[in-house]
C-alpha cells in the first residue's frame, strides 16, 4: 500500500499523489506515533480486504463444487426419464407419460442452470477454452488458397 510523504499541502498536489496510486499521504513533519497509527490502520484495511477476497474465493469454490456435484445426478435422471418416455421399461399410461414429460422438462431446466453456473465459473476463472477451427471461416471467406 503506497503512502506518499509530502511537505506540499496544496490540494492539487494531494489529488496528483492519490491519482498516481497512493492510498494515503502524510505531511511532514509527522510524529512517529502518528505515522505508526496510520500504518496500523492501513494494515487493518489490507487484512480486511485479504479476508474478504479469501471469503469470495471460498464461496466461488463452493458454488463450483456444488454445481459440479449436482450435474452428475441430473444427467443420470435425465437419461432415466428419457428411457421411461421411450418405453424401454414397458408401456406406461398416458397420464404417466405426461408426468414424465413434466419431470423431464424440469430436470432439463435444472441441468441448464447448472451448466450455466459452471460456464460462469469457468469464464470468471479464465478456464473457458473452447476448441475451434478457423478452416470453415477461412474457406468460406477466401476460398481455397494455393499452396
Amino acid at each position: 500500500m503506497p503512502i506518499a510523504l509530502t511537505i506540499d499541502r496544496c490540494p492539487a498536489a494531494m489529488v496528483a499523489v492519490m491519482d498516481a496510486g497512493a492510498d494515503d499521504f502524510i505531511y511532514r513533519p509527522i510524529a512517529p506515533t502518528d505515522l505508526l497509527a496510520r500504518v496500523r490502520a492501513l494494515l487493518r484495511l489490507k487484512r480486511s480486504i485479504d479476508e474478504r477476497e479469501a471469503m469470495v474465493s471460498m464461496r466461488e469454490e463452493f458454488v463450483y463444487r456444488l454445481t459440479h456435484d449436482l450435474k452428475t445426478p441430473l444427467v443420470a435422471a435425465d437419461r432415466v426419464l428419457r428411457l421411461l418416455q421411450r418405453g424401454k421399461y414397458g408401456d406406461l399410461p398416458d397420464s404417466a407419460i405426461q408426468v414424465l414429460d413434466s419431470m423431464q422438462h424440469s430436470n432439463q431446466d435444472l441441468l441448464e442452470m447448472t451448466k450455466t453456473l459452471l460456464d460462469i465459473y469457468r469464464y470468471e476463472s479464465g478456464q473457458n477454452f473452447d476448441d475451434c477451427s478457423i478452416e470453415p471461416t477461412k474457406t468460406s471467406r477466401f476460398g481455397s488458397l494455393p499452396n
